[in-house]
């Protein structure tokens, strides 16, 4: 197989044996930074902000990288400090489909 592809047999054992690539290695250090940020927030950052502080720290990544390893691991913001409201009442009545003949 090596010499159909023309590759040295040491290096088809070292990829062989490479346990994990250097992307998913990264990505498990950024997790564990984007976990710190999300829990020092109560929960109430987004990737955005969560960047931001990556950025402050000195980390080198992109919004859409972050926002893709929350994704990942089901890192959501909450509302925080907000609260919904909902306007009660009643029903609006839609009136009812008359035919008149012609």
């Amino acid at each position: 197989m090596c010499r159909v592809m023309k590759l040295n047999r040491s290096g088809f054992y070292a990829w062989l044996n490479k346990s994990h690539s250097d992307r998913p290695i990264e990505d498990n250090r950024l997790f564990k930074l984007i976990k710190e940020f999300y829990v020092a927030s109560g929960g109430t950052y987004s990737s955005p902000r969560i960047h931001q502080d990556l950025r402050e720290a000195g980390g080198k990544c992109s919004v859409n990288r972050v926002a893709k390893i929350m994704r990942l691991h089901n890192l959501k913001a909450q509302i925080g400090y907000k609260r919904r409201y909902i306007k009660g009442g009643t029903p609006s009545r839609v009136a009812d489909n008359v035919s008149t003949p012609i």
